[in-house]
């Protein structure tokens, strides 16, 4: 899974102009992928028909059995759902999504439940944008 981004001290500046949307166990930061301009298209080609995700989990979180359990956890709803959705995976190909672990999150969540909540803040934020980007059409014409 090369898609998947690792963090480095320019991180918090893509955070600042990131949409924040909370959900109930994750903070998730959405930023356009133009933003990211160190990206080489030489080294990086293969990123750019894929949607870039980074998973952070603090420390204060749990141990790091826990946390790389449940980075396991999200990486692989993500897998799922940009494999059965083709869709969805065109439409966040130009995105790159951050998703932030709360600290009160339940440290045995089950994949279902973390599934669920990465599918339905992907679908209702598609659905927003795409609503936006008609509105938009319908009063240009």
């Amino acid at each position: 899974m090369k898609y998947f981004y690792t963090a480095n001290k320019r991180f918090f500046n893509y955070i600042k102009k990131s949409k924040k949307i909370y959900t109930q166990n994750f903070i998730i930061y959405l930023l356009k992928k133009d933003i990211l301009t160190f990206l080489k298209e030489k080294e990086y080609n293969y990123l750019l028909n894929l949607p870039i995700i980074g998973i952070i989990v603090k420390r204060k979180f749990a141990k790091s059995v826990y946390r790389n359990r449940i980075k396991r956890l999200i990486k692989e709803s993500f897998r799922e759902i940009f494999y059965n959705n083709k869709d969805l995976k065109e439409f966040y190909k130009n995105y790159t999504i951050f998703v932030l672990v709360k600290n009160n999150t339940n440290k045995n969540i089950d994949f279902n439940r973390v599934k669920n909540e990465v599918y339905n803040f992907l679908i209702e934020n598609y659905r927003k944008i795409n609503k936006e980007f008609n509105n938009k059409n319908n009063t240009i014409l």
